[in-house]
């Protein structure tokens, strides 16, 4: 069979071949070295493009054609014109269909999907690359099905959904291992790497770009090799294993790509490197490089870059004390990131991921259909077994929903038994600032009066002993006060949420720390639960900062939509252990308010390492 696959794959090529004319022959040969000319001198290549699009037309040959306008799009592609990329495209996909050359059209509509990949329309780029990886699969293009299931893998990941982008990936891998295409092993050991970077997962990370970087030194490949030096910077970087050899990493990544004049991954480096000086603390190093990669994004339509770059913006102008425009950019980073990450576009992507799979289910069902009668007897003997595992999974099963129902329940009571606890713990401490304060104030009051009787006669003494009890009321009544507002804050009684916060950010702000509150679409006729939780949250927050933290600036958001209430809370001070955090706090700690916010079916995420500040982010639903 390998013999005969081998001996239709020679026929195949040389009736290729020969169905063009000598001419055809070197137009063809020309139209592969300008796309490799592309990436060593895109003027000379663009000119050579120019002065061959009459013999293409004179060919008369749709395959040469389709040939001329994929080199086109190589051109338009290297030149960061996405547009005109995308017209050059279809007309190559046109020319291929009526060619019928299916590797071709394959090859084609992957490319379109690449562009689509880069403007971050994902539900195209998804319709694309899977209609090119049914081609590829049909015809056994087992190089074509690498290229796919490695850009799949890249469209997943864009989207955060790592374990189907380590999927794909590893599909990818074992095409290539198999063909032994060494330069494309070491590009998908770099995807593998960023995902496994993006898992938090160091180790592999490292790993598998140790084994990309060792490869792409053998075949002297620097374009895998100016990724590589990024990604194993931003590593060190991020765990903090030798930053100044990371720093090193992320320039020596973006010369190269200098070198290699490669403007689409220009923009990547120069912001790589601007949030490494960002973090270092050098804002004005940062902003030269990230104003570099804004100018590039921004006139190249990159909205992928521009989400990350206002990202860094903000980062920048936090350090520089200019808040305004940090949150500016901050809410910019927010409206990139909505758009490009939507709930519905991702469904749509995961749709057509689901139709792929359903199709190519139902094609390996059409393949065994023609064994299915041989089978016949085999599987009669074995239906009894079938059915006995059957019943064995079901009551597994059935197991399996009691045991999760029972551990909901256990969590659920958990929850409940935390804030009945703190309410009790509340109630005590109450009751003893009433006894021994409030109590011994009117029993004092008690005994003056009692007093009184014996001094009418003595004016200065009377007045005297009048005066003392007025004090002793005073503080007494001032006791109370604070006492009620420590079980509902004045302000929500009196006004709004809105106005209670902006009173404890003015109270709570001092010469050592700096508090920003933003606030967006925040509602006042919230439920008042959810108004006491949160500003109950932001005053514990508030207060923690201020005894442990040393920190010099907090930064509070506050985002209200239809569905959620998203509060942030961010600080730049010494951060701490969350493996270590203490979950028995006195009144309503961390923990206690973590309980609170159970209730109200929300979430509650602290983030924090020692030396790098803390953030808490709260999400509270309002249906």
């Amino acid at each position: 069979m390998k013999k005969l696959n081998k001996l239709l794959s020679i026929l195949l090529v040389f009736t290729f071949v020969s169905v063009f004319s000598q001419d055809n022959k070197k137009i063809y040969t020309d139209l592969v070295k300008i796309k490799d000319l592309i990436y060593d001198d895109v003027e000379a290549a663009e000119k050579k493009l120019v002065q061959m699009k009459s013999l293409v037309d004179r060919s008369k040959s749709d395959t040469i054609s389709g040939l001329y306008y994929r080199t086109l799009y190589n051109l338009y592609t290297n030149q960061l014109n996405n547009d005109k990329a995308l017209e050059a495209i279809n007309t190559s996909i046109e020319f291929y269909k009526k060619a019928k050359y299916a590797k071709g059209t394959a090859l084609s509509i992957m490319n379109k999907g690449n562009i689509y990949l880069k403007k971050a329309e994902h539900k195209k780029a998804a319709e694309n690359y899977f209609e090119a990886l049914k081609i590829a699969e049909k015809n056994n293009f087992r190089k074509e099905m690498g290229l796919l299931n490695k850009n799949i893998g890249t469209l997943f990941f864009n989207q955060n959904k790592n374990e189907e982008a380590l999927l794909y990936a590893n599909k990818a891998l074992k095409i290539f291992t198999e063909t032994d295409n060494k330069k494309e092993i070491a590009g998908i050991l770099i995807n593998i790497a960023n995902v496994y970077y993006a898992k938090y997962d160091s180790k592999n990370s490292i790993e598998y770009s140790n084994r990309a970087l060792k490869l792409s030194e053998e075949l002297k490949d620097s374009v895998n090799m100016a990724k590589l030096y990024n990604n194993l910077g931003a590593v060190l970087y991020e765990e903090k294993i030798d930053t100044v050899k990371a720093l090193q990493y992320l320039l020596k990544s973006l010369e190269l790509k200098k070198a290699l004049g490669i403007e689409d991954e220009l923009i990547f480096a120069n912001t790589n490197v601007a949030t490494m000086y960002a973090t270092r603390g050098e804002y004005d190093e940062a902003k030269k490089y990230l104003d570099i990669a804004f100018e590039m994004a921004k006139k190249f339509g990159h909205r992928e870059e521009l989400k990350e770059i206002y990202s860094v913006y903000s980062i920048i102008y936090y350090g520089k004390k200019d808040f305004k425009k940090a949150v500016d950019n901050e809410r910019l980073y927010g409206k990139y990131k909505d758009s490009i990450l939507n709930e519905e576009n991702s469904k749509i992507v995961e749709e057509i991921n689901t139709k792929y799979k359903t199709a190519e289910k139902d094609n390996e069902i059409i393949t065994q259909k023609s064994k299915i009668f041989k089978r016949n007897v085999a599987v009669f003997s074995l239906l009894g077994l079938l059915l006995l595992g059957l019943v064995y999974y079901k009551n597994y099963q059935n197991r399996q929903k009691i045991k999760l129902q029972k551990e909901i329940l256990h969590q659920q009571d958990l929850a409940t038994k935390a804030v009945m606890n703190a309410e009790d713990n509340e109630r005590k401490r109450m009751a003893t600032h009433l006894h021994d304060g409030i109590g011994q104030l009117l029993s004092a009051v008690n005994m003056n009066v009692s007093v009184l009787d014996e001094m009418r006669d003595n004016d200065e003494g009377y007045s005297k002993i009048l005066g003392k009890t007025k004090d002793i009321l005073n503080e007494a009544i001032a006791d109370v006060r604070s006492l009620s507002h420590q079980i509902m804050p004045n302000m929500l009684i009196k006004n709004s949420l809105s106005n209670a916060l902006r009173e404890l950010i003015e109270k709570s702000n001092s010469p050592r720390l700096n508090i920003t509150l933003y606030m967006e679409g925040l509602n006042d006729a919230i439920d008042q639960n959810i108004q006491i939780v949160l500003y109950r949250t932001i005053q514990e927050c508030i207060n923690n900062t201020i005894k442990h933290a040393e920190a010099s600036h907090i930064n509070i958001s506050i985002i209200q939509d239809r569905e959620k209430i998203t509060t942030h809370i961010s600080d730049n001070g010494k951060g701490f252990d969350i493996f270590k955090m203490n979950s028995k706090n006195e009144g309503l700690g961390l923990e206690n308010i973590r309980s609170r916010i159970d209730i109200l079916k929300g979430n509650f995420d602290v983030k924090s390492k020692e030396g790098e500040g803390t953030s808490i982010k709260v999400e509270i639903p309002l249906t």
